[in-house]
């Protein structure tokens, strides 16, 4: 599979009270990576994701993104995860 990773503030979140300054310029950013779901349990909860029981480990295939940023060229390094 490739997921598309679209990062950015999200109107009516809480982001901008918890982190000021934030997502102000209201850009977005997209990043593709491959992966494979996998039916081996996770050894780990993650309560955003669900209960653990229905928690699997997620492969990364493409370990590695780029995108530009005001810095210039950035590298964002994946790792295999539940």
């Amino acid at each position: 599979w490739n997921l598309r990773l679209d990062v950015g503030l999200q109107p009516g979140t809480w982001m901008p009270k918890r982190f000021p300054g934030w997502g102000e310029s209201g850009a977005r950013l997209p990043i593709n990576v491959d992966v494979e779901f996998t039916t081996t349990p996770s050894p780990t909860r993650e309560s955003l994701v669900g209960p653990k029981d229905q928690t699997f480990v997620l492969n990364i295939i493409s370990k590695t993104s780029t995108f530009v940023s005001e810095s210039g060229q950035q590298v964002v390094t994946y790792a295999d995860s539940g």
